[in-house]
């Protein structure tokens, strides 16, 4: 792991190329990893900078969505790209389509140039409306403390790797691909996400009981009465809505759009 100095001089591409150089390929260090603290580091100087300046910064959902597609693609890389190839390669009625589906651009269909047709293309013309949905502030910034923590999680689970038995890997990405899910349903106003909600917090206190998540008992316990909180916090949304005979998170998005 290099040092914060290195990691912000290689996010501006400042290297020095002896350090930088290595002789077989395996040598070469994850940079992409190591540039996410400094990546997150100046997020969060872009947001308290337009804070202060009452400048316009970007939507907190989509930049939440962004976020969580990082965090899953620096989880399992290649696996998300190479399923939606392999389910369009079985869709194909002849081996000869199904291997061009493969080898092939991801715009090619059958009669089609190798990279498609890009005539085929949809036709996008300004202005678009952008998809907002809008969301109580509390929720918003309760979506970007656990979108952090499963970061921080993907950060244990990179140093931890190769020490981790299979099934400890398993439920880190299980808990990772979960919080990426709920905070996206959470900021749609998904009728299911406070209910996955409470089971993900649950499920987290379930797991730090029998086993340490960081190197730090003092670190552990902040983050149970963190995840214990959330659930409580869930767990009465959850009650209301099954009374109410809708979630409350539904019911909150509604007033904010109103208002």
């Amino acid at each position: 792991m290099s040092s914060f100095v290195e990691q912000v001089g290689s996010f501006f591409y400042i290297i020095n190329p002896n350090t930088t150089t290595f002789e077989h390929v395996e040598e070469v260090p994850n940079y992409v990893n190591d540039a996410v603290p400094v990546f997150i580091s100046f997020l969060v100087l872009e947001l308290l900078v337009g804070f202060a300046t009452g400048k316009k910064i970007a939507r907190f959902n989509d930049g939440i969505t962004s976020l969580g597609h990082g965090l899953v693609y620096e989880a399992c890389k290649w696996f998300f790209y190479f399923g939606e190839v392999l389910q369009k390669a079985r869709g194909m009625s002849s081996w000869s389509d199904s291997l061009r589906a493969v080898f092939y651009g991801p715009g090619w269909v059958p009669g089609a140039p190798r990279l498609g047709d890009p005539d085929a293309f949809p036709d996008v013309k300004a202005p678009r409306a952008k998809y907002d949905p809008q969301v109580p502030l509390w929720n918003v910034w309760y979506c970007i403390v656990h979108l952090f923590l499963a970061l921080v999680f993907q950060q244990l689970l990179h140093a931890r790797v190769m020490v981790f038995p299979w099934y400890t890997t398993a439920a880190y990405l299980f808990f990772i691909f979960l919080t990426v899910g709920c905070v996206g349903g959470m900021q749609d106003g998904s009728w299911w996400a406070p209910y996955l909600e409470t089971l993900r917090c649950f499920l987290y206190v379930l797991y730090a009981h029998h086993a340490h998540v960081t190197p730090y008992p003092v670190v552990d316990g902040a983050l149970v009465a963190c995840f214990l909180l959330g659930f409580f916090v869930w767990l009465r949304h959850d009650l209301e809505g099954v009374v109410g005979g809708t979630t409350s998170l539904k019911s909150e998005r509604k007033l904010v759009k109103s208002g």
